[in-house]
């Protein structure tokens, strides 16, 4: 089994993907219990069915768990966005119409992590 692998925003605000990789068949994803925020985050997700808007009801620097009416493949690539902040991750699980991100790389950068959750001034400022 395939799944499209990374990809970039053409100007049309559509994800094109730059080759396939290979990757575990949905079956052995393994669902976690779901974390919860006070706050959700409203934000889009590019993935291999489009551009979903899902709801991210936890946020951390390495991931992210989100529910959206629709869900992307598992073990997928897919492309976070929210106020301007990009953030390529992997589908890990999707349970219940929830799924967690893994991040490729950790939001380590407190600038970007005010921008993603869109804390006062700082958020204005990436843009």
């Amino acid at each position: 089994m395939t799944a499209l692998a990374p990809f970039d925003i053409d100007a049309a605000g559509q994800p094109q993907f730059t080759a396939p990789v290979p990757v575990q068949p949905a079956a052995l994803c393994s669902a976690l219990p779901a974390a919860v925020t006070a706050h959700p985050l409203p934000a889009f997700l590019f993935s291999a069915r489009g551009k979903l808007p899902i709801t991210v009801m936890d946020f951390a620097e390495d991931g992210a768990i989100a529910k959206g009416a629709k869900q992307p493949p598992c073990d997928s690539y897919a492309l976070l966005v929210r106020n301007g902040v990009k953030v390529p991750a992997i589908v890990s699980w999707i349970e219940d119409g929830r799924f967690r991100l893994d991040f490729e790389e950790p939001l380590a950068d407190p600038r970007k992590q005010a921008a993603f959750r869109g804390i006062g001034r700082v958020a204005a400022d990436l843009h």
